[in-house]
């Protein structure tokens, strides 16, 4: 199952310190509520799409594309939305109820609200438990998710500030800072967890499918984000079933998902005696391992020429991450030509 994210610009209202965007915040570029309904039908098309989501920047700050563009995805496919904020348009716990009760009924069913250290410099804490409160009140679910470092509160203790407990209607979820865009220049680098080894114990690659402002597709929502190796292609230009099927058949793509990040690459840096590009201990989270590597065009060239060899193995490696039937299995060894529509 896969979200369909829309990313309707970069502006957002606050410049956290940690933020991954960087300068990337002042783009002034926007998607149009007729791309964003564009990119919906050949969303729709997707026998995994589950939910739209809506995000920047500040994703109420596209509040009109966004308004049209989710009653569109309902109306149209019975697809719920998701929206992704730093709260600070819940000045009130009664404003917070209004904002969402509208939204909710245009489609809106999940929330995933931005609460930790770096954001609360900028957004009262009482934004967040407003849009918790008013969001639980109207069944929206919300997911709450803290960025640490070494020196931060965590996910947990956020929770309790804030007064609710996990359950059916709240989830919390955290993940490390990691040194990009506005990280790198503005978190004390030993604020950074840094992992033993190379961590790859999450990746989001091929579980996602995000749509920049441009038409660019991403399959990452992580520190890797805006590099150009992870994008699959262009939906302005190629239908997005035909970049996600191609994307799927990608033996490096596999790679990063089945390993949960950079595990399978790393074995294969070793075996072509690359592994000085390696710098083990020094990472801050399996993203910062994940762009560290893939920012270089010599490292990618020969990964890629190694998956090559190895695709039907990426590919197989990939399924069963995800715990696919032993039947489908089979067909997929036995019918390989198959494989980007499995």
């Amino acid at each position: 199952m896969a979200t369909l994210g829309l990313v309707l610009g970069y502006e957002c209202n606050i410049r956290c310190r940690h933020c991954l965007w960087g300068d990337t915040l002042d783009n002034p570029l926007r998607m149009t509520a007729a791309d964003a309904c564009k990119y919906i039908d050949q969303g729709s098309e997707l026998e995994d799409i589950y939910l739209v989501g809506f995000t920047g920047g500040e994703g109420f700050i596209f509040k009109n594309v966004m308004k049209e563009a989710m009653l569109y995805a309902a109306r149209t496919y019975g697809l719920p939305s998701i929206v992704g904020s730093n709260s600070s348009f819940a000045t009130s716990e009664e404003k917070a109820m209004r904002i969402l009760e509208r939204y909710r009924g245009i489609g809106l069913r999940r929330l995933q609200l931005s609460v930790d250290d770096f954001h609360q410099e900028w957004v009262p804490l009482e934004r967040v438990r407003n849009a918790v409160k008013a969001a639980i009140s109207l069944e929206i679910k919300v997911t709450l998710v803290s960025i640490v470092t070494e020196k931060t509160k965590k996910a947990i203790d956020y929770l309790r500030e804030i007064g609710v407990e996990e359950g059916p209607f709240v989830q919390m979820t955290e993940a490390p800072c990691t040194p990009t865009g506005f990280g790198a220049e503005r978190v004390p680098r030993e604020d950074f967890k840094t992992f033993d080894g190379i961590p790859s114990e999450w990746c989001s690659l091929l579980r996602v499918i995000n749509i920049l402002p441009d038409g660019s597709v991403q399959l990452c929502c992580g520190a890797p984000f805006s590099l150009d190796v992870l994008k699959a292609g262009n939906a302005n230009y190629e239908h997005l079933s035909t970049i996600i099927a191609r994307a799927k058949d990608d033996p490096f793509f596999n790679a990063l998902s089945a390993g949960n990040g950079v595990h399978y690459l790393v074995e294969m840096l070793d075996e072509l005696g690359l592994d000085h590009h390696l710098r083990p201990g020094t990472y801050k989270s399996s993203c910062d391992a994940c762009q560290d590597l893939v920012r270089k065009p010599e490292v990618v060239k020969a990964l890629r020429q190694l998956l090559e060899k190895r695709k039907e193995e990426m590919l197989i490696a990939r399924f069963v991450e995800r715990d696919l039937p032993v039947l489908v299995l089979d067909e997929l060894v036995n019918r390989p030509q198959q494989s980007a529509t499995i």
